[in-house]
């Protein structure tokens, strides 16, 4: 079914017969957004709504396909559960939110016509988030006091899937709603084609997409922390569970290993240096914001499509947020981490350190290419040495730091040089890099077992990471020429007589 013209929809509408009867939908048609997403968008404080958001989604993405109409539904409710005080705001709201949204010239068509009593708003909404909106929306018509009264067929969260399901024509008649019963003419205005069984009853059936509707982004300027680096970042690639934890926390648990091995509680030290790798992330991501808008402000840098949300704005860093973020897993790391260091003075200097490492990023940012390359390093050291502030590091933590920064400087000033940073055996060097530095600083380390089982686990994970990379450089080397046969000689043309 092709949609029709808006100023043609409303002419056919208001020129329909005195005893016509009008069915309008609500999402995108008497109101230009869905109401389920103001709702949600509307709750505060933003970041629980998101979370009970996302375990819903998540669940039903657990469950079969056909349940998924129920999703929306369990949304609402649950939200409005763990959030009750949700209700009232949206109440009070609900002026403002209908005086941006509100499609004024649907509602006066009807207003114009009259009869207040032939007219149905219906939709698979549910009725608690609907209705308040229904009053100050057509108070805002002109003349459409009186249209307070007009009925509304929305969904109920017990049966809102069914209502799904079964369609529009039955929820009216449940509801007591007959559509041709007394027959007069029926029109239905609607944007949506899920409702082409209610278009099929009409007499005049007005599929209209107004070009006013608006889809309303979801917790579009909610501040998540590592939303930045995941989606904008490293969109391609599972950046918490892959770079966060595989290569960053596992890292610091062998650089650090002696000392959280020997804490009365070795699982909560490992679970106090993972929330102290938050942290520090929360704020390096800020440098990765900063990075980007200087590319666009002094570099001249032109985004491409899928990068544009970056630079637009979209996805805002929320740099007070961050350290607010920060601060609070720093401070609960503290409870479990076995530092000789007391509490309060290790958080006063993991929060030194997280603004020097934020220091340090800004110059970064705000120097010129060529001159990075010397500052790029530390900014590697500031990833591992912050937290040695607080643990002893030994000789053999040492080689993996050094190794670390070395094998993450050298494609950056590859790049930096012109060349083709892509692909570059990054893991495999630092792999070459720690065995070399462990044969070399290992003479001067405690020669107990746990600092050889230290650095056996090391190289055993980092043999793990550069697997690949091994392989393809072993690859390379195959193409080397290995002669057959051995060149001719003289002597072997005419060999000796005996």
């Amino acid at each position: 079914m092709t949609p029709i013209a808006e100023d043609l929809a409303l002419e056919r509408l208001t020129g329909l017969p005195t005893g016509a009867r009008v069915v309008v939908d609500f999402d995108e048609t008497l109101l230009l957004a869905n109401s389920t997403l103001l709702y949600l968008d509307s709750v505060r404080p933003r970041w629980l709504a998101w979370m009970v958001f996302k375990l819903v989604v998540l669940v039903f993405r657990l469950l079969p396909r056909r349940w998924w109409v129920w999703r929306d539904a369990v949304s609402l409710v649950a939200v409005s559960l763990v959030c009750p005080w949700a209700l009232g705001a949206w109440r009070r709201g609900a002026p403002g939110r209908v005086a941006a949204h509100a499609n004024l010239p649907l509602a006066r068509a009807l207003v114009r016509r009259g009869h207040p009593e032939r007219v149905v708003v219906c939709s698979f909404g549910l009725d608690f988030v609907i209705r308040p909106l229904l009053a100050p929306l057509w108070q805002q018509a002109e003349g459409g006091d009186a249209w307070v009264r007009v009925p509304l067929v929305a969904g109920r969260w017990l049966s809102a899937g069914a209502d799904r399901l079964a369609g529009k024509p039955a929820l009216l008649a449940r509801h007591g709603q007959a559509l041709s019963a007394d027959g007069q003419p029926l029109a239905v205005v609607t944007d949506s084609l899920d409702d082409r069984d209610l278009l099929a009853l009409a007499s005049l059936p007005l599929y209209v997409k107004w070009a006013a509707a608006q889809t309303v982004p979801l917790f579009s300027g909610l501040y998540l922390p590592l939303r930045y680096a995941q989606k904008l970042r490293h969109p391609t690639e599972n950046f918490v569970p892959r770079v966060l934890m595989f290569e960053e926390w596992v890292g610091l648990l062998l650089v650090f290993a002696p000392p959280l091995w020997a804490s009365t509680a070795p699982v909560g030290a490992a679970g106090a240096v993972l929330l102290l790798v938050f942290s520090f992330w929360v704020v390096y991501e800020q440098g990765y914001a900063e990075n980007d808008r200087v590319a666009v402000q002094r570099e001249g840098k032109r985004p491409t499509e899928a990068e544009r949300a970056r630079f637009e704005g979209a996805h805002r860093s929320g740099e007070p947020w961050g350290w607010a973020w920060a601060l609070g897993l720093a401070a609960l790391a503290m409870v479990w981490l076995p530092t000789p260091v007391q509490p309060v003075m290790a958080l006063l200097w993991w929060l030194a350190a997280l603004v020097g490492m934020r220091l340090t990023y800004r110059v970064y940012n705000h120097l010129q290419p060529s001159p990075r390359v010397w500052l790029y390093p530390v900014l590697q050291l500031w990833k591992l040495l912050p937290l040695a502030v607080l643990l002893p590091l030994n000789a053999v933590g040492t080689a993996f730091v050094l190794a670390y920064t070395v094998s993450r400087w050298f494609p950056y000033w590859i790049y930096r040089a012109g060349g083709e940073r892509k692909g570059f055996p990054e893991l495999a060097l630092r792999l070459v890099l720690l065995v070399a530095g462990l044969a070399f600083l290992i003479r001067w380390a405690d020669a107990a077992p746990v600092v050889w089982a230290q650095a056996l686990l090391m190289v055993g994970y980092m043999l793990l990471r550069s697997r690949h990379e091994l392989r393809r450089v072993a690859s390379a080397w195959a193409w080397l020429p290995v002669p057959t046969t051995l060149p001719s000689s003289s002597s072997d043309c005419n060999p000796p007589h005996a």
